[in-house]
């Protein structure tokens, strides 16, 4: 292996770091406010289970679609360029549906093209930013950034977002929607004024990088794609974990999809009500975060992995036993926490798992799995609550947990036995 080429790496939390997590945090708040509000504005639409769901569907489907060129995308650009593009782009996007709203009722395929929109942004900049942050962080600051910035992402999208959400729709609908425009422009504005991108020295296959923020092209995007594939479905561990990742993002997000309906609807919960339940579940999901290493510190992850889904699934019976907003407030707290255990345990064992030259493609393969399996859920979910019933989809998720736990338990606690 050959040594990497780099200028001297950023050894601590530096202001460019500081700069990409200003950014970031801002970025997220105003995405966090459309996690209730565009809901909410949907189901002033249209109250069909099939409907709401679209919007995560639409959300979900450019990751099917050029998932795995994105990164590929994102290594040959101006990184920091192509997240404010993407940003400006957004900013637009989430503008116009904010106009709409104050002028007149939205159809529901306008909030399709929106949610589509912000899909593409998505994976864009998730798959720029991922490959920046090595860049503007040492190796040995990795852990201390990702921390940060995961707890910042949580709070600002799951837990402040989504409760603020909801009371500004209730107050004003088109508030939400202007106020997460402001919040992508500065966000675009931060980027671009980062400066000081060296990255670190690491090991790789590739020839020396010439230049900081732009890799030559060394093959073609279809060969490069092929690789990172073959790798994952070559590896035991790594193929396992793809499995139960996608499987489980297709049945959690799959029931959140169409969350709103059943706590709106069949509930009874007001929109106020709606906002406390996700801000419940932020904070399950942050004290999952911070419980996970003191855990991994005495469990193996494989083990903790599977008791967590099979915990959610006990707790999704049980509130679809009660059928009321308390049971269905403590499942989704419940969920949260267990999911930020599940989710750390999980990327930890795929760090360690993969070579540092096909990091890249590998990650971007998991991305695919985990948020292309999204859509296809929210879409399962969509066309089971319109043939049955709401409370089915509770039944639906747990007893989707329960044969992903049975088809993937042998292989996942074997191949982390000495992860």
């Amino acid at each position: 292996m050959s040594k990497a080429t780099a200028v001297s790496p950023v050894r601590t939390l530096s202001k460019s770091f500081w700069q990409l997590w200003t950014a970031s945090t801002v970025s997220n708040v105003g995405d966090g406010l459309l996690v209730a509000a565009l809901p909410l504005l949907a189901i002033s639409v249209t109250t069909s289970p099939l409907l709401v769901a679209g919007l995560t569907i639409c959300r979900g489907v450019p990751w099917l679609v050029f998932g795995l060129s994105a990164g590929v995308i994102a290594d040959r650009t101006d990184r920091r360029r192509l997240m404010a593009f993407v940003d400006f782009g957004r900013a637009a996007v989430i503008a116009g549906l904010g106009f709409a709203v104050m002028v007149s009722d939205v159809p529901i395929w306008v909030l399709y093209v929106v949610a589509l929109g912000l899909g593409i942004g998505e994976v864009l900049f998730d798959s720029a930013s991922g490959a920046l942050i090595p860049m503007i962080v040492a190796d040995e600051s990795l852990e201390k950034a990702n921390s940060r910035l995961h707890l910042s992402v949580t709070v600002a999208n799951e837990l402040s977002g989504p409760a603020i959400g909801a009371w500004l729709f209730a107050a004003a609908a088109a508030a939400p929607f202007l106020i997460d425009a402001g919040s992508f422009v500065f966000a675009a504005s931060m980027v671009l004024t980062i400066r000081d991108v060296s990255g670190s020295e690491r090991e790789s296959d590739n020839p020396p990088v010439e230049d900081s923020l732009q890799e030559p092209k060394r093959d073609s995007m279809r060969n490069q794609i092929r690789e990172g594939l073959q790798f994952v479905r070559t590896h035991p561990l790594l193929r396992t974990l793809a499995i139960v990742g996608a499987g489980y993002n297709f049945l959690a997000t799959g029931l959140e999809a169409i969350a709103v309906l059943y706590i709106r609807t069949e509930l009874g919960a007001t929109n106020l009500q709606y906002g406390l339940v996700l801000t419940l579940a932020a904070i399950g999901g942050i004290g999952g975060a911070l419980a996970a290493p003191a855990i991994y510190a005495r469990h193996r992850a494989g083990p903790v992995i599977i008791i967590d889904i099979l915990i959610c699934a006990a707790f999704a019976f049980a509130a679809a036993a009660s059928g009321t907003l308390t049971s269905w407030a403590i499942f989704d707290t419940v969920l949260f926490f267990g999911s930020a255990i599940a989710s750390i345990g999980a990327q930890t064992l795929r760090q360690r798992a993969m070579p540092t030259h096909l990091a890249g493609r590998v990650t971007s393969v998991f991305l695919l799995a985990l948020f292309g399996a999204g859509p296809l859920g929210a879409a399962f979910f969509g066309v089971l609550t319109t043939a049955t019933s709401l409370t089915t989809a509770l039944v639906g998720f747990g007893l989707g947990a329960v044969v992903l736990v049975g088809a993937s338990a042998r292989n996942l606690v074997v191949n982390t036995q000495s992860a």
